[in-house]
């Protein structure tokens, strides 16, 4: 994601497939050659998450949340879950901001590990100071994909590329199930 100054793919590996999303006409040009690693100056996600593992299960779709918080701190976790609490993606919190590979289920094997098209998602963060899980609140969700629209009812789409601004105000998982079971009773 170039205008956010993000490499999340790493070096291209030859072999490998890659999907390229653009906003205008542009060339591809593999390998450039006057590009350095050494002078890459982008975010890449390299470290590992400690508390929200998550193993892709690569089903051929997904989407990507570009989270910013100003409750998180350096090396925090964000992670997307579907309602049913099914880990969908994790990233650690780097340079103010996460960038979540939220992958969805296997359409054909029909499988659970991801999220379905319109199924809920929700946020939740861990904090490494806390060692607390929290989810998210007061979220501003802007899909990049659809000229900026404003999100209301966050659920999964394929190849939806999300800005997530995540206000003040968190709860704690605990205070989240403690709410739905006084509501259940």
């Amino acid at each position: 994601m170039p205008f956010y100054n993000i490499n999340q793919a790493g070096e291209m590996k030859s072999g490998e497939g890659y999907k390229v999303i653009l906003d205008s006409k542009a060339n591809l040009t593999y390998p450039d050659d006057d590009a350095s690693t050494e002078d890459n100056k982008d975010v890449n996600h390299t470290e590992q998450n400690i508390h929200f593992k998550h193993e892709a299960t690569f089903s051929g779709n997904n989407a990507t949340a570009i989270i910013k918080s100003d409750d998180l701190s350096e090396g925090d976790e964000v992670a997307i879950f579907t309602k049913n609490r099914v880990l969908t993606g994790s990233a650690l919190m780097e340079s103010g901001m996460a960038v979540v590979t939220v992958w969805g289920a296997n359409p054909i094997a029909g499988d659970g590990d991801g999220a379905k098209p319109g199924e809920e998602l929700k946020v939740v963060a861990w904090s490494t100071r806390l060692n607390e899980e929290m989810i998210l609140g007061g979220l501003e969700i802007t899909d990049l994909i659809n000229n900026g629209e404003t999100i209301t009812d966050f659920r999964y789409e394929v190849d939806a590329i999300w800005h997530i601004k995540a206000k003040r105000g968190v709860s704690s998982i605990m205070e989240d199930h403690l709410s739905r079971l006084s509501m259940i009773n």
